[in-house]
């Protein structure tokens, strides 16, 4: 596929970025592409006690988006999954590169291991 990975350290915290090899570029995803939809919850793989509600999408490709708000929080208002990684790492910016969905899971499996397998999954039926 192409595709390796390096970890960067940023403070206590790991960076897991994805490298480019060759043509290939790495590709941004939004919930839908994982089936996930308002509502639904995930979680930051350091923090795994604060829970994000989901607040964009249907949970169909293409129409997912990528917005997160605090769960059970006084915090009012959406935030993306860029910003909130980069905030919940301490970082002053994200790499462009970084894996985002690496770092959020849901039931246990991280966005990125559900997008994988789902990609897999239709690459069988064909």
């Amino acid at each position: 596929m192409g595709k390796s990975k390096r970890i960067l350290k940023a403070g206590k915290a790991s960076i897991i970025v994805n490298e480019k090899i060759g043509d290939e570029k790495f590709m941004r995803i939004d919930f839908g592409d994982v089936g996930l939809k308002i509502g639904d919850t995930i979680n930051f793989v350091e923090k795994p006690e604060i829970i994000f509600i989901v607040g964009s999408g249907d949970g169909t490709p293409g129409n997912g988006g990528s917005l997160i708000r605090y769960k059970n929080r006084k915090k009012i208002g959406s935030y993306s999954i860029r910003y909130m990684t980069k905030k919940l790492l301490k970082l002053e910016s994200l790499p462009e590169d970084i894996d985002v969905w690496e770092y959020w899971t849901h039931r246990g499996k991280t966005l990125r291991q559900i997008y994988n397998e789902r990609v897999n999954k239709d690459e069988f039926k064909l």
